[in-house]
């Protein structure tokens, strides 16, 4: 084994050194330490070693005279075919040895993760090149790309969990296919010998590149659009593998690996990003689109609208890649606001839209950091950048599920039937109870069992060996494969994947982009959503929320967790209030969201309102905000909001709820018959609670809208002034889980246009899970002037009662007299 591991470093030596340049490392990393003469780079085989090197595994080390060294075990050393183990470690190795002032190596704090990228970028080339032998027999040229090569590109460059595989940045900077100034291949080198100590990388490509005028916004842009078609010199293979690992994936499609728009709710023809893959600085989003019609002299326009933050110098990067039937690509130029187009030819049928955050300052920000320096939440380097589009010409494409399969390059289609109860496909070998539903589009395949009440709706897949039963939901374009299984009251809902051995049960969701693996569990009224995974053994309980980036084995049973790797510690001091779902306390100001006290359910502000000394105020004639839909998937739930109404005609909306206005529910400050009302509608069943009059003008008031079970209440200022049963959840009001179907959830206007706007200010607005958690409220949190209203209110309620004992005792009185 030892002659054909050296073998094989001689031949990734030749690569490196001699077609790269890299420097040689055969002089000790610190020029203090060097005497002039050449040394050989040391092997240690691991795990056959006494302590302390009898561990296994592969890494990059230093001797006490500062050259690097490589600690691997055998398994790591195959000699043919090649190990790809060899080739990642020894870029390690140069790394270390490329800069006498330290630069990307040393203590630098940012440049971490930018190893391991580097090294896999390394082995690339080696891959690629006719060294990726052993003795005449070549393996060359293959690929490292794999499916965390296109899933987080949403996230920042390079983010924890892509950190090993966004390297393809630097075979943009190699090859330069734009013909870029001051690009090529000595630049990846240039990089790691010209940094600066402590320099973050992006601050040294946008040094490097300053004297040839490039924009470091515009080399993104131009980087992320030649990934929509792996636009490189071996594009044959990269979409080769690309389609290797959709099909891998469980979609040939490519369902993980692109955006997918959904429908904005309050403008109409407008388009927009999930807000969990709106992409932070320096990630992208591909966006495939269907064109129209046939032939020559097709045009396809695109206005491209950003959500602008000006603290954070929101800014991004937009353009228009068509691709032909041969494989050819071409693009539109960049832009970043307003409109652009590109015309098609007859062959050309291909069209992505790519929009790269390019703020103006891009951050230093590090993969390796904690939640606790650098929060997904709300620190600036790790903020999202969301925009809205308008498409004319073509069509977002929406992922649909086919019962076509393909075997050994053999498409052919499944054989199955409809399932009597909702019409959806189920594959001959699968089997689906009389008594669940299928619907019409979704697909129960392989030896999938959909047992009880379960009900599959939209475009929702359930496969392989998964189980989903009692009374729980899949629908959007949610996946249930492997062994996983669905049941009780769980929702699977999205985009979201759930997988290996893991069980969602109890009330639980798993919602958008997140996803739940291998052996974790999550259940009780706990929520995934966001890009969130949870793997390993994890356990997400209680009333516990993963959301963002999450990525852990940990245990989450309350507060919101975020973050790649960040322990147990970390889930177990969570913030949180019991009960609480989502919270507007307009204590902070943003151009852009309401923020969410303790999570990223952000709502989105339209007619820019002001906030300030923690109140929202709206104008009644445009101002509202856009709420997440996730805030009206629960069966119970208690609504809580603090109003100053400044009056104004009748059937105002304070919040509204739901897609149209025969399935909704609404308060409103004053209905026609001039009281205060809560509202529920569901084709003709419609139910009420309704207060004895208007509510006050110009005072602060507490409302709360309770639901649980069939039993509705409405408290104003903490008083019970109705109860009736309340047959319709919440839940009920959903609309249909696909990009084309929206729900309208606003504060502070309706679900249509046809009704008032509310007038008036906000001091908060929160949605409970557990009705019973804010149920009574203490007055100690709410504004001075609601304090005086609600004692004021108490004490005219206490005086109307003593009046009312008073005159019954003298009736009283009187009959004896």
């Amino acid at each position: 084994m030892a002659e054909g591991v050296l073998y094989n470093l001689e031949r990734i030596w030749d690569v490196y050194i001699n077609k790269l340049g890299f420097r040689e490392p055969t002089e000790s990393w610190n020029p203090l330490k060097r005497d002039g003469k050449k040394y050989k780079v040391n092997l240690y085989v691991i795990g056959t070693l006494p302590p302390p090197h009898d561990g296994g595994g592969y890494y990059m080390g230093g001797d006490p005279d500062d050259f690097g060294i490589m600690l691997i075990d055998p398994t790591g050393l195959r000699v043919n075919p090649p190990s790809w183990v060899l080739p990642h470690e020894f870029a390690h190795v140069l790394s270390a040895h490329q800069n006498d002032n330290g630069g990307w190596a040393g203590e630098n704090p940012w440049s971490g993760p930018w190893w391991e990228m580097f090294a896999n970028w390394m082995r690339e080339q080696y891959l690629l090149s006719e060294n990726y032998e052993f003795k005449g027999k070549v393996y060359g040229p293959e690929t490292g790309l794999s499916s965390a090569s296109f899933k987080n590109t949403h996230l920042f460059i390079p983010h924890g969990r892509n950190y090993y595989d966004c390297w393809m940045i630097f075979q943009y900077f190699y090859e330069n296919p734009d013909g870029l100034p001051g690009l090529g291949k000595d630049f990846p080198r240039r990089l790691w010998q010209e940094a600066l100590p402590n320099e973050y990388p992006f601050d040294t490509i946008r040094r490097l590149l300053a004297p040839h005028n490039i924009s470091l916004k515009d080399l993104l842009g131009y980087y992320a659009r030649r990934m929509a078609t792996l636009d490189f010199a071996y594009k044959d293979l990269y979409r080769r593998r690309f389609k290797e690992l959709s099909r891998a994936e469980g979609s040939p499609y490519g369902l993980y690996f692109y955006t997918e728009l959904e429908i904005v709710p309050d403008k109409p023809g407008w388009w927009r990003v999930p807000m969990e893959s709106a992409p932070q600085q320096t990630g992208y989003n591909v966006i495939p689109l269907k064109p129209e019609g046939v032939g020559d002299n097709r045009t396809v326009i695109v206005e491209f609208v950003g959500l602008v933050d000006p603290s954070r110098g929101s800014d991004w990067r937009v353009c228009l890649v068509v691709e032909d039937d041969y494989g050819n690509t071409r693009y539109s130029s960049l832009w970043n606001n307003g409109t652009h187009s590109i015309t098609l030819s007859a062959s050309e049928n291909k069209v992505y839209l790519v929009v790269a955050a390019t703020p103006d300052r891009i951050m230093p920000v590090s993969a390796f950091q904690k939640e606790s320096e650098c929060s997904f939440k709300s620190s600036p380097e790790k903020a999202r950048f969301p925009y809205e589009v308008r498409i004319v010409g073509a069509t977002p494409i929406e992922t649909i599920p086919t019962i076509q399969i393909e075997i050994g390059g053999i498409v052919s289609n499944r054989t199955g039937r409809r399932h009597p109860n909702g019409g959806g496909f189920v594959e001959i070998t699968a089997y689906v109870e009389p008594t669940a539903y299928v619907g019409p589009n979704a697909m129960v395949l392989n030896r999938a069992k959909v047992l009880g009440n379960a009900r599959i709706l939209d475009y929702a897949v359930v496969k392989d060996n998964a189980r989903v039963e009692g009374n729980a939901i899949v629908s959007g374009h949610a996946v249930i494969k492997d062994n996983a299984v669905v049941k009780d009251y769980a929702k699977v809902r999205d985009y979201a994947l759930v997988g290996g051995n893991a069980v969602v049960s109890g009330h639980a969701r798993v919602l958008e982009h997140a996803v739940i693996i291998d052996r974790a569990t999550i259940t009780d009224y706990a929520t995934a959503k966001g890009a969130a995974i949870a793997f390993g053994d994890a356990v997400i309980s209680g009333e516990g929320i993963i959301d963002g980036d999450y990525a852990d084995s940990t245990k989450v049973s309350r507060g919101v967790a975020f973050g790649w790797l960040q322990g147990q510690d970390y889930a177990n001091t969570r913030p949180f209030e019991k009960g609480l779902y989502v919270a507007y306390d307009f204590s902070k100001p943003s151009a852009i969201y309401a923020l969410d006290k303790y999570g990223v359910t952000h709502g989105i502000l339209r007619g820019n309102p002001s906030i300030s000394s923690g109140k929202l105020r709206l104008n009644g004639v445009n101002q509202y905000v856009l709420l997440d839909d996730s805030l009206l998937d629960f069966e119970d739930i208690l609504i809580e909001v603090v109003v100053k109404w400044e009056g104004g005609g009748p059937e105002q909306r304070i919040f509204s709820f739901g897609p149209r206005e025969d399935k909704c529910m609404y308060l409103t400050p004053l209905n026609s018959e001039g009281r205060a009302e809560f509202v529920i509608i569901s084709g003709s069943t419609i139910e009420r609670l309704t207060y004895s009059s208007a509510l006050p003008v110009n005072q602060w008031v507490n409302i709360k809208v309770y639901i649980k079970g069939n039993v509705g209440r409405l408290y104003i200022n903490d008083v019970l002034v109705d109860e009736k049963e309340i047959t319709l959840d919440p839940d009920d009001l959903i609309e249909a889980n696909t990009n084309t179907a929206s729900n309208h959830n606003y504060l502070g206007r309706g679900v249509t246009e046809k009704y008032p706007y509310f007038k008036g200010e906000i001091d908060s607005f929160k949605v409970y899970l557990d009705p019973d958690a804010a149920v009574p409220e203490t007055f100690s949190t709410l504004p001075e002037t609601y304090k005086t209203v609600g004692v004021l209110y108490g004490i005219t309620t206490l005086l109307i009662i003593l009046v009312i004992l008073a005159l019954i005792i003298g009736s009283i009185k009187g009959f004896y007299r």
